[in-house]
């Protein structure tokens, strides 16, 4: 038998076999019923609980204003009072305080109108009239930038403006001019017409150093008294009642100064002996009496404020301290018997010595009745400020006040 041959017949008929199989399944075989997908796994993103699946709790919306109702676990309504607002006058609490525009005040003073407040803008360098409730206008189209002193005329219509290069001019907010003065003229003060000013002339030459009188544009100077080395112990003043321009400070012992007072027309009126040291004054708005800050060690180096006679033959009589921590800087007269002052609320033992220790305490405002001594608390900002300077209105009806951290002028109904 010849195996070979059976064997080839035998591939052939395999080889036909599987090639009529593959055509079945591709030409007539039914096709395969679909499979059930599979069902995707849970995805879990936070922790299981516990029970059964309870519904989500939402957050209660936060009311924008107060609704006086609290509702407490039994589910009974119980009515709270109001919360305490704050008041758009002064009454003794928080009162409500309007930000006027510029954004750092230099040297704030009354308008000649009595109500509104005149200021320059250091960043701007202009100048601006603001009323109580933030309303602002320029005076002025010319612009000051780099000034960093202003000395104004008593009815805001004239200013003495020093510049950080050390020049200085007379500006006249009325005819829009401007005169340029000596860099050596320093410290200016305007009578009260605003027609003459004084100041002191330091020239290089220490013989040369006088206190001198000049008119409002800077002529007609006249030399009236000789300063020599004592130029730091003049504090330039002229008086409301237009007889004194000048104090000089002379001190005593450690906790005493004596005062000179210096006439218009070189008059040395009666001297006066003063508690404490690291003065500031004020005049009284009829020139009438001076009020002062000073400090010695009985006070434990911190500023307390005095008040006495500095008119005529009565200067130095009526002596009286007023027993309020405080800097006559962050006071202001409303009338010749009444004082406003910002009074902090804290005051560290040795703030006198070092008066940048108080520029971070909290202020009050507080009112002082000059004849009686009485002290009132007005108000205080609603929220904290350090009181640089304070201006009141003729009506004393609004208080102003810049904040001696950002230089910020605000205003506060009294």
């Amino acid at each position: 038998m010849d195996w070979k041959r059976i064997l080839l017949i035998i591939g052939f008929l395999l080889l036909v076999g599987a090639i009529g199989f593959l055509l079945y399944l591709f030409f007539f075989a039914p096709p395969p019923s679909p499979k059930e997908p599979e069902k995707p796994p849970e995805i879990i993103t936070g922790l299981p609980e516990a029970g059964p699946a309870q519904p989500p709790t939402l957050r209660p919306e936060v009311p924008t204003t107060p609704t006086g109702v609290a509702l407490p676990a039994g589910g009974e309504v119980v009515v709270q009072p109001p919360l305490p607002t704050t008041a758009s006058e002064a009454q003794g609490g928080a009162v409500q305080i309007k930000e006027l525009e510029p954004d750092r005040a230099l040297a704030p003073i009354l308008a000649a109108d009595g109500e509104n407040i005149v200021s320059l803008d250091i960043y701007d360098g202009t100048f601006y009239r603001f009323t109580p409730d933030g309303q602002a206008e320029k005076i002025t189209d010319q612009t000051f930038l780099g000034a960093e002193e202003i000395q104004w005329s008593p009815d805001a219509k004239r200013a003495v403006i020093g510049f950080i290069d050390e020049s200085n001019i007379v500006y006249d907010f009325e005819t829009k001019q401007q005169i340029t003065l000596p860099k050596h003229w320093e410290n200016f003060d305007f009578s009260p017409s605003g027609k003459e000013m004084v100041f002191k002339s330091l020239a290089n030459d220490v013989e040369n150093r006088f206190l001198v009188i000049a008119n409002d544009d800077g002529s007609g100077a006249r030399a009236l008294e000789s300063l020599g080395e004592r130029a730091g112990l003049f504090d330039v003043k002229w008086s409301p009642s237009d007889q004194v321009v000048a104090i000089v400070r002379e001190g005593i012992d450690g906790s005493r100064q004596r005062l000179y007072f210096i006439g218009k027309n070189g008059e040395n009126f009666k001297s006066a002996v003063v508690e404490g040291r690291g003065l500031e004054m004020k005049w009284s708005p009829q020139g009438d009496r001076l009020l002062y800050s000073g400090y010695t060690a009985e006070s434990e180096f911190k500023p307390e404020l005095w008040i006495m006679n500095a008119l005529g033959e009565n200067i130095g009589s009526g002596r009286q301290p007023l027993k309020v921590e405080t800097w006559a800087e962050k006071c202001s007269f409303g009338d010749n018997e009444t004082l406003y002052c910002a009074v902090p609320k804290t005051m560290e033992r040795g703030a006198g010595l070092l008066k940048s220790v108080g520029d971070t305490n909290e202020d009050a405002i507080y009112k002082i009745d000059l004849t009686t001594g009485s002290k009132v608390k007005l108000a205080e900002p609603p929220e904290p400020h350090t009181v640089g300077e304070i201006v009141i209105s003729k009506d004393q009806s609004v208080l102003y006040f810049t904040d001696k951290d950002t230089g910020r002028l605000y205003s506060m109904r009294l």
